[in-house]
């Protein structure tokens, strides 16, 4: 059975995308994050409303819980610690997501998705957190953003606020975990194990390393 930390530093194997470990990367993950919590969402409500979840559908759950948990751990990846550390065990289904219908689960990933983006969002406009050294914290006034020209195009803004406060870092964390938690529950709703998820997300991204599409988009890549 794999362990957190380990599918952490795998999944970092195969992370590929704008900003990374930069602040521009963690806003990219906790955006893609919440993109993938979305669609796992939808596929619940879809087996919910046909009143069955066929082996298809639960085949499309397992695939998006393994994404939004990649997500988690570039997500800590960013933050500088361990998805071990976050979710503060390797997790355990006998919380209060494991009495949760399926419906609810969904509702509640995408609750906790959202309150990770929006402590992200927070940090950038109240404590300036990846923005430029001219940022007036807490008031985004556009006198004060730098006049963006085709030469700087490409080349990004310069940032010095590259550092989360500890309180708003330990806010992302505790998102983490919460996310964490509610996929653990989904999984065991569907009579699996989240290992398995996270165990079949590191093939399918393993699969598309070899292939050389990593960085291609969409799911039949």
């Amino acid at each position: 059975m794999i362990l957190l930390n380990e599918y952490q530093t795998l999944a970092s194997g195969t992370a590929v995308y704008p900003g990374r470990l930069s602040p521009h990367g963690l806003m990219y993950a906790a955006l893609k994050m919440n993109g993938e919590a979305g669609e796992l969402a939808e596929h619940i409500y879809t087996a919910e409303y046909r009143g069955a979840f066929t082996p298809k559908e639960i085949e499309l759950i397992v695939k998006e819980v393994g994404d939004v948990a990649w997500y988690c751990a570039a997500i800590c990846d960013e933050l500088k610690c361990s998805l071990f550390y976050a979710t503060g065990s390797e997790l355990n289904v006998f919380n209060m997501t494991a009495r949760m219908s399926m419906e609810d689960l969904g509702l509640r990933l995408n609750a906790e998705a959202g309150k990770l983006a929006e402590h992200v969002g927070k940090a950038m406009r109240d404590d300036g957190y990846g923005m430029p050294d001219s940022y007036a914290r807490g008031v985004l006034r556009q006198e004060n953003l730098p006049r963006v020209t085709h030469e700087d195009v490409g080349s990004g803004p310069k940032f010095s606020n590259n550092e989360l406060t500890p309180d708003r870092r330990a806010k992302i964390i505790a998102q983490v975990k919460a996310v964490m938690l509610t996929l653990d529950a989904i999984a065991d709703k569907l009579g699996t194990n989240f290992p398995h998820c996270l165990e079949l997300n590191l093939k399918k991204l393993a699969d598309r390393q070899a292939r050389g599409v990593l960085q291609g988009s969409g799911d039949n890549r």
